[in-house]
């Protein structure tokens, strides 16, 4: 004998629920002004009581001046001749036959080198901006303005962990692209207050250059520290020679020549000076690339804040769905009775 199959009765009759809720109508819009008035209660409490509105900032990148680029003009100018005379060697030495012939082509082929071309870069516009976009990118300087300027309150935060994390997220949310395809970099930020962007990006620029000058001047030094060293390194080769070939008096001639030669170099000594007559050193307010604030562009983003009107007619719509559910539960429980 075949069973017959039983129908569902867990199925929601959609008129008993409209015939329920029309019943209890007034418990329904008991329900809505309740909802009404903590919703009216909590958005007069709430801080945010105006609207508030977001812009999405665009500040440009924009490198030195050419006028400020010709400061560097005679440095480059000596460092690239210098770079040319790197390396001193002995002319080419005529000896008799009976010399040892691989003896005469070594010395013929030592060169010496004077200084470390590795640690010095031709200065202009391009290779500061560079310096510049790669300081930023690092976001160092981001999260130490963000501190320095109290963005982010550390009293709002339980323990230091949580605050960091939170100083390296507003810092990760800060973006720097090419937005118009071309050679320069753009920084982009959503805030809410032109006014604290414009500090922000001011304390940027000056931490950013700041740190961008001592590097050069670091990287400046440890070139001079290594020249010197280059420079006695090549006199202790020179004498070497000197003593292997003291008895050919044509090669120790050419060597003790070079050898003076190396040693009375005013080569780095005149490449300090003018390094030192470039802004890296004598300008107070040395500028590798700075911020166009002036120019920014402020793209006006939807509002953050929801209206009194809005929270009212929000709030009805949730307070009539909360109120049939709660007539549509108690019908439930009733009719399982």
């Amino acid at each position: 004998m075949k069973s017959k199959k039983k129908l569902p009765n867990d199925q929601i009759d959609l008129t008993n629920v409209i015939i329920d809720s029309w019943k209890n109508k007034w418990k329904i819009v008991l329900i809505i002004l309740i909802t009404v008035a903590i919703s009216v209660f909590l958005k007069i409490n709430s801080k945010s009581t105006h609207a508030k509105v977001t812009f999405l900032a665009q500040t440009k990148i924009v490198p030195i001046s050419t006028f400020v680029e010709n400061e560097y003009s005679a440095f480059n100018t000596y460092l690239i001749r210098f770079q040319k005379n790197n390396e001193m060697e002995i002319d080419n030495i005529d000896i008799d036959n009976e010399a040892d012939t691989d003896q005469k082509d070594k010395l013929n082929n030592n060169k010496y080198t004077i200084f470390n071309n590795a640690y010095l870069n031709y200065i202009d516009k391009f290779y500061l901006y560079n310096l510049f976009i790669e300081k930023l990118a690092q976001r160092d300087l981001f999260k130490k303005t963000i501190k320095k300027l109290n963005f982010v309150e550390k009293k709002n935060y339980p323990d230091n962990k949580s605050y960091e994390n939170a100083v390296t997220s507003l810092a990760s949310s800060i973006k720097i692209s090419d937005i118009e395809k071309n050679n320069y970099m753009y920084i982009e930020f959503t805030t809410d207050s032109k006014k604290d962007w414009k500090d922000f990006l001011n304390l940027v620029e000056q931490y950013a250059n700041n740190e961008i000058q001592i590097y050069l001047k670091n990287n400046f030094n440890l070139f001079m520290t290594n020249s010197e060293k280059l420079k006695q390194y090549a006199i202790e080769d020179i004498n070497f020679e000197i003593e292997n070939n003291f008895e050919n008096k044509i090669i120790v001639n050419r060597l003790e020549k070079i050898k003076k030669k190396v040693d009375r170099s005013k080569n780095i000594k005149r490449l300090k000076n003018l390094f030192e007559n470039t802004p890296i050193i004598k300008s107070s307010d040395f500028t590798a690339a700075r911020f166009d604030i002036q120019l920014t562009k402020y793209i006006k983003k939807r509002s953050q804040y929801t209206s009194m009107q809005t929270t009212i007619y929000l709030s009805i719509l949730l307070g009539l769905i909360l109120g049939i559910i709660f007539i549509f539960v108690k019908s439930t429980i009733k009719k399982s009775r």
